[in-house]
């Protein structure tokens, strides 16, 4: 609720769908994700990144950062990005997700359910032992559950 106050103005600073269609845009726009490539000869010689003066993208990633302490299931997934890839890139990452859940929000009406912490940590657990199994079966091993 607090995150969509804090996106009105940034919304009525551009012609307000437009402004609603570029959260959805592949985030492009709200959080800087294209690369700015230095190119010289056609070869990439550098890579910088990309300078933002959205106020939407900045409040997401400032909100996306906060989902650090949060016990639901955003909380869970940021905190597994962030340790995967790092704070900066992480808070990007949430942001854009949460650019996403704004878009469906605010266009078709849907409501946000959180599903919690504990259903996340299940989830990824799930994944985790399918990942293992399959690598296991590729090494010529089989997994047995323990009784």
């Amino acid at each position: 609720m607090y995150l969509v106050l804090l996106l009105m103005p940034a919304l009525q600073h551009g012609s307000g769908y437009q402004a609603i269609t570029c959260l959805a845009a592949g985030c492009r726009c709200t959080n800087g994700l294209s690369p700015k490539n230095k190119i010289s000869g056609g070869k990439i010689i550098g890579r910088d990144k990309r300078k933002t003066k959205n106020r939407a993208g900045l409040a997401l990633r400032l909100a996306a950062g906060t989902l650090l302490e949060s016990q639901t299931y955003l909380g869970a997934q940021y905190r597994r990005f962030r340790t995967k890839l790092g704070a900066p890139k992480a808070r990007k990452a949430m942001g854009a997700r949460l650019a996403r859940i704004i878009y469906r929000m605010l266009k078709y009406g849907q409501e946000y359910m959180d599903k919690g912490n504990e259903f996340y940590e299940q989830k990824y657990r799930q994944l985790q032992i399918r990942r293992l199994t399959k690598k296991a079966a590729e090494l010529g091993f089989e997994i047995v559950k323990a009784a």
